[in-house]
């Protein structure tokens, strides 16, 4: 989805803390992975902390709230995929460990020579990475 606002969705204003819960159960599509890339951390982070049931996996790309939700969140349980450019001027490799840590169980992805849009700068390694970590989620069950 686009942030409000952005790409191609019309603006309006959004409670950041409660958007991607209501907008699944809106939608009605299960526990899908939540792929946060950059300011989108600020929608995601909150469900990840309230809500880890309704979501599979948390793949956050040098998202925007790492530094402040890598202290709130402790022995989360959503599996993650942390990824981060070698380049991203935004974050020191410190931050996204520290991210890390706070998962039961994590990856940490750092894609050399990409900036703060990793996915981007090294499309190929990216997707190689995130088909990975998806093929190791568990298998989904109906709701």
């Amino acid at each position: 989805i686009d942030i409000p606002g952005f790409g191609k969705s019309e603006g309006w204003k959004i409670d950041a803390q409660v958007f991607l819960a209501e907008l699944i159960d809106a939608l009605q599509i299960g526990r899908p992975v939540i792929v946060a890339p950059s300011m989108s951390g600020r929608l995601a982070f909150p469900l990840v902390l309230k809500h880890p049931e309704k979501a599979a996996g948390f793949v956050p790309i040098a998202a925007v709230g790492t530094p402040l939700y890598a202290k709130r969140l402790k022995d989360n349980p959503l599996p993650a995929l942390v990824v981060w450019g070698s380049t991203d001027r935004m974050f020191k490799p410190a931050v996204h460990s520290a991210l890390a840590a706070r998962f039961e169980q994590a990856e940490l992805l750092e894609l050399s020579g990409a900036g703060h849009a990793a996915y981007l700068d090294q499309p190929e390694r990216f997707h190689e990475a995130l088909l990975k970590y998806l093929a190791g989620l568990s298998p989904r069950t109906p709701d």
